[in-house]
């Protein structure tokens, strides 16, 4: 991978053993995600962490980490939040946390 590349590697929801899907099962709903920057220097919150195993996050947060991880702005509409072990460097996350408190907060303000 070049510097600055990140590989997300995504999963579809599962279905029950007899292949139902659609409904709110833990095998229906969970879906795995892989998230790999090339910048591969662990946050310093996460100490001596290589492996995320089994962390949980909601659908609606992968919004602002991702645009977050890839440099664009977040979205004005979203609503998720940013997912802090998923942003190798403090300053990266710092900036974006400060981003999405803006954004969420002034969605908040102009929707009430």
């Amino acid at each position: 991978m070049r510097p600055g590349d990140l590989l997300m590697v995504a999963g579809d929801h599962g279905m029950t053993a007899s292949g139902n899907h659609g409904g709110d099962s833990v095998l229906e709903l969970d879906a795995a995600l892989l998230v790999y920057p090339s910048r591969a220097k662990l946050s310093t919150r996460v100490p001596n962490a290589t492996v995320h195993a089994d962390p949980r996050m909601a659908q609606i947060d992968l919004v602002p980490t991702l645009a977050c991880l890839t440099g664009v702005p977040i979205p004005y509409s979203n609503l998720g939040v940013l997912v802090h072990e998923l942003v190798p460097f403090e300053e990266t996350y710092r900036a974006c946390l400060v981003e999405n408190m803006v954004q969420v907060g002034g969605s908040a303000v102009l929707f009430y």
